[in-house]
């Protein structure tokens, strides 16, 4: 996700980590599902996954308060 595709995404994405101040942003992939849902995989360098369904479903308020804790 970049500010290209799904702009609306990546911008939810810079705002969580404007609050968190990660040494390095994550990268963040959206996942075709029909259940709504977030996840981070990876250990050395982890990166989050949102799916499709929860794209369609969340505002920007839901989505941060999702990825923040991710």
């Amino acid at each position: 996700v970049g500010p290209g595709q799904y702009a609306r995404i990546h911008a939810v994405l810079l705002e969580a980590c404007r609050v968190l101040d990660p040494p390095e942003r994550p990268e963040l992939y959206i996942r075709r599902a029909a259940e709504p849902g977030a996840f981070t995989l990876g250990v050395d360098r982890p990166f989050l996954v949102l799916t499709s369904a929860a794209i369609e479903l969340w505002d920007e308020d839901e989505l941060l308060a999702v990825l923040v804790p991710e």
